[in-house]
């Protein structure tokens, strides 16, 4: 709830902040706000996920609108190309991040977050591997490439270093 509350207003101080850097650059006001509301609606359903569908859900809401965002400038091509790109990117980073949630489900045939920290596996670092019989260790490796998938898919969402392009 303070996450959601720190996320309105910080939404509030953006939108009076960027009034009249609006008014010089000629882009209407009510589209920009629309846009931004909505990216601040997608946050804050994000805040209150949970599970891996609302999640993903939440996340393209919270994304779409800052591709519009990104090409908010109609009469630049440069903004029509950066909304371009960063569209395709974050298509891209759905798919590995959805893939991602799938090789999850398989491993521990839930979605729910506590669910899923729950039925993760126990790794054990014997020398011999005998332990675990050979279904159990393509539900470990699913397991394993399913979280690594799906930290790499937010990374991209995010755009955070190294996944910036």
């Amino acid at each position: 709830m303070k996450v959601s509350l720190l996320l309105v207003a910080s939404t509030i101080v953006c939108l009076l902040m960027s009034r009249e850097y609006l008014e010089n650059e000629k882009i209407l006001f009510f589209e920009y706000a629309v846009l931004v509301l909505l990216s601040c609606l997608g946050g804050c359903c994000l805040v209150a996920s949970y599970d891996f569908f609302t999640m993903y859900l939440t996340i393209e809401l919270l994304s779409l609108p800052l591709y519009g965002l990104a090409s908010i400038k109609s009469r630049s091509l440069l903004s029509t190309e950066a909304g371009l790109k960063y569209f395709i990117l974050g298509a891209f980073s759905s798919g590995v991040f959805l893939f991602g949630v799938s090789l999850l489900y398989f491993s521990t045939g839930s979605l729910s977050f506590s669910e899923i920290g729950q039925l993760a596996p126990a790794f054990s670092l014997s020398d011999t591997g005998l332990a675990t019989l050979p279904s159990e260790k393509v539900q470990d490796c699913a397991y394993v490439m399913g979280m690594f998938m799906v930290l790499v898919g937010l990374l991209f969402k995010l755009t955070a270093a190294p996944f910036h392009m």
